[in-house]
């Protein structure tokens, strides 16, 4: 069980037309997954991976819900690095998640590195969202163990880090995502990028002037907000409360009591 860099990207509207926008995201984030050490089965992880997604996205259709994955680890050895994409084109009169890419990477990944994707994946016009923090990687093939393993770490250590099956990939999260934009957050993240018009639209209520040393705007197109230290932290968590969408507490792994006193301090709400 280790710290990890979470990447994810929310998709606005049809993945079938992002195919280009997500094979670059893809290849960009194995990219600095290989660079970030020199163990020798990384190089092997990322030639797997890519030639693995360059089937995919090649044949996925997207009318029904598609899913990519692949992954470091195996049952039991745990190995930082994942790659997440699930998607579906819009389906009309109904209440459509957004399709998201999810990365983990390892914690010596610069945070620069990170901010030049997630500003590019903007850029492209096809992701309206995308978020960095760091996040309390679980082995997916070694599951529920794992998880229940996360779960525990997360409560014992006094940090405000997060699972993102909790947070960034909680189905609850997606859909009030689906209906509200990007007006809500699911608390304070290290790097958020947002595209300028749905900033103008959606987040006109948030306290810029209290995020002004740590927000700018990148290319007139989207609009970036580090918080890399922990009083910038305290300063987003506290500019974005009208904004945060109230996570409800996962079905499995969670006791309340740790759920909430958990979730104070990721809000920036508790001590």
């Amino acid at each position: 069980m280790d710290f990890a860099k979470g990447m994810v990207f929310y998709l606005d509207g049809d993945p079938a037309a992002a195919r280009e926008t997500l094979t670059g995201l893809v290849e960009g984030i194995l990219d600095l997954i290989e660079q970030s050490g020199g163990d020798s089965s990384l190089s092997s992880f990322v030639k797997r991976s890519k030639s693995q997604w360059g089937k995919f996205i090649q044949s996925a259709s997207f009318k029904s819900s598609e899913k990519f994955q692949t992954l470091r680890s195996t049952a039991r050895d745990f190995r930082v690095g994942q790659l997440l994409m699930m998607g579906a084109s819009p389906a009309p009169g109904c209440l459509n998640l957004p399709s998201f890419l999810y990365a983990e990477l390892p914690a010596t990944v610069a945070d620069e590195q990170i901010t030049s994707i997630l500003v590019r994946a903007v850029e492209s016009d096809d992701v309206f969202l995308a978020m960095s923090d760091q996040v309390l990687a679980d082995n997916p093939k070694d599951y529920p163990r794992s998880a229940a393993a996360a779960v525990k770490r997360i409560v014992k250590e006094n940090l405000s880090v997060k699972r993102a099956e909790d947070t960034w990939l909680n189905p609850e999260f997606r859909a009030a995502l689906a209906r509200d934009g990007v007006r809500i957050f699911d608390g304070p993240n290290r790097i958020i990028v947002v595209s300028t018009e749905h900033a103008q639209e959606h987040l006109k209520h948030l306290d810029w002037e209290a995020l002004l040393p740590i927000w700018r705007q990148d290319i007139k197109t989207c609009l970036v907000i580090q918080a890399l230290s922990e009083s910038d932290c305290r300063r987003l968590a506290g500019a974005i409360t009208t904004s945060t969408f109230p996570l409800e507490k996962p079905k499995m792994f969670w006791k309340q009591d740790a759920w909430d006193q958990w979730k104070q301090r990721f809000l920036g709400r508790g001590t």
